[in-house]
C-alpha cells in the first residue's frame, strides 16, 4: 500500500469513534447512533440539495445535540457550524454552507461503533 492509501496518517480516513466507545453501557446507544448517522446525512444533504434553509437548520441541530450526547464532539463541532452558516449564508453565496456540510459529512463517513 502506498503512502497516499495510509489511513494512519490520514485523517480524512481515519476511523472516529466515540469517546465512550470503553463502556460497555453506552455500546448499544452508539452503534444505534452510527447506524442511524447515513439517514441523518442523507437528509441533510437532500435538504441542501433542496435549498430547503429551514430543515438543514433543524437538522444539523439535532445533529449538533445528539452527536456530543453520545461521545462525538468533533461531530458537534460541525454540526453547529452547519447550523450557524444554514443562518447566516446568503442565497447568492453559499460556499460556506456547502463546505460547512462537506465537513460534516466527512466526520460521519469515519464514524465507528466500536
Amino acid at each position: 500500500m502506498g503512502p497516499s492509501m495510509s489511513t494512519e496518517s490520514d485523517p480524512i480516513h481515519t476511523p472516529l469513534f466515540s469517546e465512550f466507545a470503553d463502556d460497555p453501557e453506552m455500546a448499544e446507544l452508539i452503534a444505534f447512533f452510527s447506524g442511524e448517522l447515513k439517514n441523518r446525512i442523507s437528509a441533510i444533504q437532500d435538504s441542501l440539495e433542496n435549498q430547503d434553509r429551514d430543515t438543514l437548520l433543524r437538522l444539523a441541530h439535532q445533529l449538533k445535540g445528539s452527536a456530543g450526547g453520545y461521545g462525538y464532539p468533533s461531530i458537534s463541532e460541525a454540526a453547529a457550524r452547519l447550523e450557524a452558516e444554514s443562518r447566516q449564508a446568503a442565497d447568492d453565496d453559499t460556499a460556506a454552507l456547502h463546505a460547512a456540510a462537506a465537513e460534516l459529512i466527512a466526520l460521519c463517513d469515519r464514524v465507528r461503533a466500536a
